[in-house]
């Protein structure tokens, strides 16, 4: 239940971040002369990558802290059992 919220709040940034597209997320003004860091070409997009971008991301949320530990938990309970730093 609580993932559906955080999607709802942030499809956005995750669509940007999945699918590494150029202003979508972060940076969502197509006038913008920086695109994102994250980019990659529309040809190079494949589930392969996106797999992996979903991977990264979870690695992200937990051990970069972009996310406060108590959102991290409720959004992947799995992958933070697999933590070595549990509290």
């Amino acid at each position: 239940m609580y993932r559906i919220k955080y999607f709802k709040d942030n499809w956005k940034l995750i669509i940007h971040l999945l699918f590494s597209t150029y202003h979508f997320g972060v940076n969502n003004k197509y006038w913008e002369l920086h695109h994102s860091i994250f980019e990659i070409p529309i040809y190079k997009r494949t589930p392969r990558r996106i797999w992996r971008n979903y991977k990264m991301a979870k690695f992200r949320v937990l051990h970069c802290y972009f996310l406060p530990l108590k959102i991290a938990k409720k959004l992947f309970p799995r992958y933070y059992k697999k933590d070595t730093l549990n509290e």
